[in-house]
């Protein structure tokens, strides 16, 4: 099956500087199946002075808020 969508839960997340959130990615798959495919995802932040975002080990899809203001977080998934 290919992956019909990728969604980042939750979408969005509040957090004060210092404090962290672990995000989820969850593929809707061709056959209807979802799986959540936190590990084998690419995580990435748009504004990494901002928030950074684990892509690798354990942590994965790991935000940690760095300072004020807004952060756009995204993982990719290629099945």
């Amino acid at each position: 099956p290919t992956v019909r969508s990728l969604e980042v839960m939750p979408g969005a997340v509040t957090l004060e500087a210092g404090q962290d959130r672990l995000l989820r990615a969850v593929a809707n798959f061709s056959d209807g199946t979802i799986r959540d495919v936190t590990a084998q995802a690419a995580w990435l932040s748009a504004q990494p002075m901002i928030a950074i975002v684990s892509d690798s080990g354990a942590t994965k899809g790991k935000v940690e808020a760095k300072q004020t203001g807004t952060a756009i977080i995204s993982a990719s998934y290629r099945g």
